[in-house]
Order: C-alpha cells, then sequence, then structure tokens
C-alpha cells in the first residue's frame, strides 16, 4: 500500500513524461527561429502566403518543427496528468484532455506554411490568382483554427494549474506560471477581435515554455526520489 493514501504509478511514466516535454520544447524553440523570418498574419494574408513563398526553407521547418512539438508534448501531458492523478486529482486529467486536444487541432494547422511553400509556391510565385487564393483561404482557416485550439489550451492550462495546486508536491511557483501560460493564450484567441492582442501569445508561450521544463526537470527530480524505493 502507498503511504498517504497515493495511488500506484508506474515509475517509467514521469520519466518518459519529462523526457518528451524536454525534447518537444527544444523543437518549439527551434521553430520559433525558423518563425522569425516570416509574417503570419490574419490581417494581411497576401504578404504572408508571399513570405512563404520567399522563405520556403523557414516556411516548411517551422511548419514540420512545430507540428512534431506538438504531438511530442501528447505523453507529457499524459505523464503529467497520472502523476497529479496519483492523488485522484480529476482536475489533472480534465486538464490533459484539453491540452491533448489543443496538439491534435493545432498540429496540422502548422502544416499549412508546408503546403503553401512546398506546393502552391511555384504558382503563387508566377501570378497565378488561383494559387494566391487557394493559399489565403488555407492560411487564413490554420490561422483560425490556431485561435480556437488556443482556447482549448487555456482551459486546460487553467485546470492543470489548479491540480497542481491542490497536488501540493510540485513546486509553489509553477502553478501560477502555468495559470498566466493559460489566461494570455485566452487572451491571444481573442486576437481575432481585436489585433493587439497578437502580443500575447509571444509572452504566453515563455510562460508555456517555462512551465514545460519547471515541470519536466521537476518529474526527473521525483523519479530520482522514488528510485531508492523500489530497490
Amino acid at each position: 500500500m502507498n503511504a498517504g493514501g497515493d495511488r500506484a504509478l508506474n515509475p517509467a511514466l514521469p520519466r518518459v513524461a519529462a523526457i518528451f516535454g524536454l525534447a518537444a520544447t527544444a523543437l518549439i524553440i527551434l521553430a520559433a527561429v525558423f518563425t522569425g523570418q516570416l509574417n503570419s498574419s490574419s490581417g494581411d494574408l497576401a504578404r504572408s502566403v508571399q513570405d512563404m513563398t520567399h522563405h520556403r526553407f523557414a516556411a516548411e521547418a517551422s511548419a514540420w518543427l512545430f507540428a512534431l512539438a506538438l504531438i511530442g508534448f501528447v505523453p507529457f501531458f499524459l505523464g503529467l496528468a497520472a502523476t497529479l492523478g496519483q492523488r485522484g486529482s480529476g482536475l489533472g486529467w480534465g486538464g490533459a484532455a484539453l491540452l491533448i486536444a489543443f496538439s491534435v487541432m493545432n498540429a496540422p494547422a502548422n502544416l499549412v506554411p508546408f503546403v503553401i511553400a512546398h506546393d502552391l509556391a511555384a504558382g503563387i510565385n508566377a501570378g497565378d490568382p488561383v494559387a494566391q487564393a487557394v493559399a489565403e483561404g488555407m492560411l487564413g482557416f490554420g490561422l483560425l483554427v490556431d485561435k480556437m485550439a488556443h482556447v482549448v489550451f487555456g482551459i486546460g492550462a487553467l485546470l492543470t494549474a489548479g491540480a497542481m495546486a491542490a497536488d501540493g508536491r510540485f513546486p509553489r511557483w509553477l502553478p501560477p506560471v502555468a495559470a498566466i501560460a493559460g489566461i494570455l493564450m485566452l487572451l491571444f484567441a481573442l486576437a481575432l477581435a481585436v489585433p493587439a492582442l497578437d502580443l500575447a501569445i509571444v509572452i504566453g508561450s515563455a510562460f508555456t515554455v517555462l512551465w514545460i521544463i519547471g515541470s519536466s526537470l521537476w518529474l526527473l527530480g521525483l523519479m530520482r526520489a522514488v528510485a531508492p524505493a523500489g530497490r
């Protein structure tokens, strides 16, 4: 029987979650470097499409890196929820479900720049109005899905922050960081109506990265702490 009423946890889960969390975060940071060369804005789709055709490598690389990172976060969300579930927290599983939904929604949306740069660039650069219109439509739809996905992320992050705070084992600063990330992502979703809120994605992403790195390192520390007991 586990002390304190904790439920049994597969000892591999926290380690796997931490590894995926750190690896996916590294991919996100690398993708952001390539994205810095592009201008993806719902306010000027034509210019955004032109940027992607002029910086094809950056568009293709950032698209795949973001998509792979988002899918890579799924094991992290599952492992974190399983750890929170040790103490019977339904909030952790609810938050994980929404965070996974965010990844599944947003990964395909982030591949739109790849399709534009790889498959439509020749027609766009040749002045084909059909290719330009298709690219703008795809990009506009992808940006809309991205905003919707960030609403899901924001709610999931807030639920997870509540579960982490109730758990009591995490460093005190981690739950507020997760909550702030969630709030900022919700504000970013409102950028469709208030373009000035686009800046929230930059600050929100920084808080998200800090939360995932901090949680991953904590999960690795948890494994080191329980390792002697399993010997």
